[in-house]
């Protein structure tokens, strides 16, 4: 079926179940987020059962399948990362909390990691990024899916503030830049077969529909930040095609604008009310800053890892209710100076020059999953672009390092080559002797 196809082994013909799993991992997130009570308590469970038959899979049956020496040299970033951040935790005030936090966090990390090392030691670079570009696309279609069914952003062009069908307003905003996006790379780049392109051009195409209705504001600035790279900057787009793209949103975001209901409007409404009083994130971020120059020992070690809300309480007294809703303050606050500095150098940065430098002209991902967790905590393994934030960044951190092709032996060839029937002996014919 054209819908599996991407997850098949070009070279062999056969299913990768190491990539398959993976995938379930990413869309066990997604569908946690439309469930309630014991549905996500069970999906929680299916989590953890699903990771620990990942790892074992990945370090004791991917071997077979490797094609390239890829000693994974980079790992070294995520071990000093996970050092800094254990080596804190005897500073949090609460211990007990943190603790527990960062041990349901690390193997999820963990596995990231080493599945973006695995993927390097069987395919080419280009082709381990068409397979990380389309395991995302395919996760995050089926929030648009329920969409689609329960919410007809075609009919109602503003759902911002309702729950369709579990899923809230801003998560499905989020839900279809981050098809938009990867759909799109895949498009350009993935050479899909005819089915599965002319479904993807149309649900690109719904995609942009069912954002505009969502009211997110992270996903707009997503949207027009990727729309710039893409008409201005993108060398696999025609001319013609860029200037339809242009007119298209604009056309667009004038008709939103023009229409006193619509999401577009609603959310400017609700963002001048909350610049005049003061928004939320923003206090909670000037009160967290404030309390840690007054205690410069804080700058060092934070409050402690997930800690933000009850750091803040203990040195000032003043209780929030939510998180700070920023993934790089949070891990500032919480983990101090050094775990973020070297989270932001060796791996945010890291990746932004490395897409910058060989990607840009190309692919339009990454500003997606680095821009919405500066508005969203995306640190916990269970949020909902946690999967496509950490994969990315890593991905970029292991880009860099040398692949060593594996010299093929016969034993190699015939467990590599596809499924096919056997070819038939070939019967010669003798030649017919001359007649006299």
């Amino acid at each position: 079926m054209w819908l599996l196809a991407p997850f098949k082994d070009r070279e062999t013909g056969r299913y990768d179940w190491h990539v398959i799993l993976f995938f379930l991992n990413t869309f066990l997130v997604i569908l946690g987020y439309s469930q309630r009570g014991a549905g996500f308590q069970l999906i929680k469970v299916g989590r953890v059962v699903l990771l620990v038959l990942s790892l074992v899979g990945l370090f004791t049956f991917a071997k077979k399948h490797y094609r390239f020496v890829f000693n994974g040299n980079k790992n070294w970033v995520f071990g000093l990362f996970v050092f800094f951040n254990l080596m804190l935790l005897a500073f949090s005030v609460n211990f007990i909390n943190s603790l527990t936090r960062i041990l349901t966090w690390l193997p999820f990390l963990f596995y990231i990691n080493y599945f973006v090392v695995y993927l390097f030691r069987r395919y080419e670079p280009v082709r381990v990024k068409i397979i990380l570009v389309t395991l995302f696309c395919f996760s995050y279609l089926y929030p648009l899916a329920i969409m689609f069914f329960y919410g007809n952003p075609v009919v109602n062009r503003n759902l911002y503030g309702y729950d369709i069908g579990g899923f809230k307003a801003n998560v499905l905003g989020w839900a279809s830049i981050a098809f938009f996006v990867t759909a799109v790379d895949l498009l350009l780049n993935g050479k899909p077969g005819l089915w599965l392109r002319r479904f993807l051009i149309a649900a690109v195409f719904f995609a942009v529909l069912a954002l505009s209705s969502t009211g997110s504001r992270s996903s707009y600035l997503c949207l027009a930040l990727s729309l710039v790279i893409l008409v201005v900057n993108s060398r696999k787009m025609s001319l013609i095609a860029k200037i339809i793209t242009a007119i298209l949103i604009t056309a667009a975001t004038t008709y939103q604008l023009g229409v006193p209901d619509s999401a577009l409007n609603k959310r400017i409404e609700k963002s001048e009310k909350q610049l005049e009083e003061g928004e939320y994130r923003f206090k909670m971020a000037d009160v967290a800053l404030d309390t840690m120059l007054e205690n410069p020992e804080l700058l060092l070690t934070g409050f402690g890892f997930d800690n933000s809300i009850e750091g803040i309480a203990r040195y000032t007294g003043i209780t929030f209710k939510l998180p700070t809703h920023n993934s790089y303050l949070e891990l500032f606050i919480t983990t101090g100076l050094f775990s973020f500095t070297f989270f932001m150098v060796f791996v945010v940065l890291n990746a932004v020059v490395k897409y910058v430098l060989y990607d840009i002209r190309r692919y339009i991902f990454l500003p997606t999953f680095m821009i919405i967790p500066f508005f969203e905590s995306n640190l916990n393994a269970g949020q909902f672009l946690f999967f496509p934030w950490m994969t990315f960044m890593f991905y970029y951190v292991h880009s860099g390092s040398r692949q060593i092709p594996i010299p093929r032996t016969p034993a190699t060839d015939q467990r590599l080559a596809p499924h096919r029937m056997p070819a038939l002996p070939v019967q010669v014919r003798p030649q017919s002797l001359p007649v006299k």
